[in-house]
């Protein structure tokens, strides 16, 4: 007797109501949690906790989950409330659970952005289940892995998050490998993953750079490279002595410092106008009383021996002041001591200083 593979429209359906109910429901819950994750993660990692790809992620589920239940209509909409869900939970805890969430230009990015999303994932999700053809079960788990492959792209080109972006090429391998059913089909389906993985980087990149122009982005007005070297200089603490310092312009400098028994190089990187970077490089960030960000990090490359210390600022004007040490006197040269002879609470202290305030 012959057997037929249920799709997504052979099989008798589920109500909708509770499919969309579940889609919303978990929207809110992961949207609260991809918040909260955000504090909890360490480093550049804390930014893939929000990211496009575990967005899209959610809408994805819920379709593949009620394969075969709902119809694609159905899933169009859950998918959309789930992605909906996901930004007022995320939002609304920012608002009533930390500091608040600013003001209204990013919730409405990411609400459009989700009502795209939502239904074209809610419906790859059922596609890559129990799509009527070969076809569709490849393009709806292609569109999943491409979007984890698309922000890999940007997370190494644009950002250098090397990591991070490895970790979502191992998600779009996972996708590729384990939904599909035959070897055939994951091949094809990694092929077509790695196409829309560029169509992917391409399309957001793109659009946003037409509806949201390259910030202007430059160094404090009138402020020189003698200027500024002199005020890293000064922001020294005590019980140090400058050895070295250099500086080829008003947005960066950097002091060579010793405690007597090893030496650190200390690089301070000063810019305007970065209030566009809050929620790309500053999610799960410290909110002082003044209303500065502030993101600290401590990294050691295991090959090189280098250990770096960072504290990253961001002023509600706009002006972000980021401090940098080292636990070498170059960062091409063999390690002076296991840590950098700064403590991150010495950096940060140079970071929030208030000369920076006066300056801009």
């Amino acid at each position: 007797m012959a057997t037929t593979t249920p799709t997504a429209l052979s099989v008798p359906r589920s109500p909708a109501l509770p499919a969309a109910g579940w889609g919303l429901a978990a929207g809110l819950a992961l949207g609260v949690l991809t918040n909260l994750a955000q504090g909890w993660l360490p480093g550049h990692s804390n930014q893939t906790a929000n990211s496009g790809a575990v967005w899209s992620a959610a809408a994805f589920a819920v379709g593949a989950v009620f394969a075969g239940r709902v119809s694609l209509l159905v899933a169009a909409v859950t998918g959309l409330l789930t992605e909906v869900g996901l930004v007022i939970g995320y939002y609304g805890y920012a608002e009533f659970g930390r500091d608040g969430m600013g003001d209204l230009e990013w919730p409405l990015v990411w609400l459009v952005a989700a009502c795209v999303a939502g239904p074209l994932f809610g419906v790859a999700g059922i596609w890559s289940r129990a799509g009527g053809s070969r076809t569709l079960r490849i393009v709806g788990t292609a569109a999943f892995a491409g979007v984890c492959g698309g922000e890999a792209i940007y997370y190494a080109r644009a950002l250098n998050y090397w990591i991070e972006a490895a970790g979502l090429i191992l998600v779009l391998l996972l996708v590729s490998l384990l939904l599909p059913r035959t070897m055939k089909d994951r091949a094809l389906t990694l092929s077509v993953a790695a196409v829309f993985s560029v169509v992917s980087y391409v399309g957001v990149t793109t659009t946003g750079n037409v509806f949201k122009p390259e910030p202007t982005i430059g160094s404090v007005r009138g402020l020189t490279a003698a200027e500024l070297r002199a005020t890293v200089v000064a922001m020294v603490p005590s019980g140090f002595e400058v050895t070295a310092q250099g500086g080829q312009n008003g947005e960066s400098a950097y002091v060579v410092v010793t405690d007597g028994k090893a030496s650190s190089r200390v690089d301070v990187n000063v810019q305007t106008g970065m209030s566009w970077a809050k929620d790309q490089l500053f999610g799960g960030s410290t909110r002082l009383s003044d209303g500065t960000l502030l993101a600290t990090s401590k990294q050691t490359d295991s090959a090189s021996g280098l250990v770096t210390w960072s504290a990253d600022t961001l002023r509600e004007g706009g002006l972000r002041v980021a401090v940098t040490a080292y636990n070498a006197d170059d960062i091409d040269r063999p390690a002076a001591g296991t840590t950098p002879v700064l403590t991150v609470e010495q950096l940060t202290a140079m970071a929030t200083d208030e000369e920076w305030a006066q300056l801009s």
